[in-house]
């Protein structure tokens, strides 16, 4: 572990939305620090439901100003099978 910690690492930041319980959406803020050896280490993870995507863009913005430089990538656009 105290190996793995010394390793050189990147910060990723993503906001994705998906279907969840009962076909309804979610989103997902997360937070990954990605090692040089290729290992992935989940920092943050937190979910939001439909009804509350104001609270997670809001809250992907924020990581977003406090983590300058970070890799961030935002996914919530309707995909092509959906209404």
């Amino acid at each position: 572990y105290n190996e793995m910690q010394s390793l050189p690492y990147t910060l990723s930041l993503s906001l994705k939305r998906r279907c969840c319980y009962d076909n309804r959406k979610c989103y997902y803020v997360r937070i990954d620090r990605m090692y040089s050896n290729g290992s992935v280490e989940h920092v943050l993870y937190e979910e939001y439901k439909g009804i509350d995507r104001y609270k997670a863009i809001k809250r992907f913005q924020s990581l977003q100003k406090s983590h300058p430089g970070i890799n961030a990538t935002m996914d919530i656009e309707k995909r092509s099978w959906e209404r």
